[in-house]
């Protein structure tokens, strides 16, 4: 027969046990949580540093567009160094080299800065997709309207000067656009994704 005394022991053993079962599992329980929480902060970390990168490649990618359809749109005329197009500072002066032989030089710099570039963009994005597959979606979209403008690019640069001109007056302006609608939409991915921009520090 089991005596009070015994039964004190085995309730004291008992919930010494439960006690110790219920501290081990409060700090698994713990240790998960952290572990999730540190989990969830070193993707957003990972996805600010992918998008980053994106970014920083979009902008090499926009400084090449900007600078071929600038100069296809304000090389002078061969009129005379006061025509339409010029400059006012003598650096792009009407010399032997006619429009169309500037403009294959620059389309052959921009196709091999174009090159060079598209590997570093893709991967950006197809390493976001890893992460987080909406965002993915979204700079995707970003991508596609960037490899548009760099087919018109491309083309313009294959005509004769007159329509070359053209097309370079409208791409300017349309790459101009994008360039805004591009950053805009890489700023508010970077806020969904808590990135927090630093307060400028107070005027003195």
């Amino acid at each position: 027969m089991v005596t009070h005394h015994e039964e004190m022991g085995m309730d004291s053993t008992t919930a010494a046990l439960i006690g110790a079962a219920i501290g081990a599992f409060a700090g698994l329980i713990g240790h998960i949580v952290n572990n999730w929480l540190q989990g969830g902060r070193e993707k957003k970390k990972e996805l600010r540093e992918r998008i980053a990168e994106l970014a920083s490649v979009m902008g090499a990618a926009q400084q090449s567009m900007d600078w071929i359809s600038w100069c296809g749109v304000n090389y002078p005329h061969p009129k005379g160094t006061t025509g339409e197009g010029t400059t006012g500072e003598g650096i792009y002066k009407p010399q032997s080299t006619s429009y169309e032989k500037m403009i294959e030089g620059l389309a052959s710099s921009y196709v091999a800065e174009m090159k060079a570039m598209w590997p570093k963009i893709l991967g950006a994005i197809a390493a976001v997709a890893s992460y987080d597959y909406k965002l993915y979606g979204e700079l995707y979209e970003l991508a596609k309207e960037l490899a548009r403008l760099d087919i018109r690019v491309t083309k313009a640069t294959m005509k004769t000067e007159m329509h070359c001109r053209s097309d370079f007056e409208q791409l300017y302006d349309d790459i101009r656009g994008f360039a805004k609608r591009w950053m805009d939409d890489i700023a508010s991915l970077m806020r969904a994704i808590g990135y927090k921009q630093q307060n400028p520090s107070p005027t003195m």
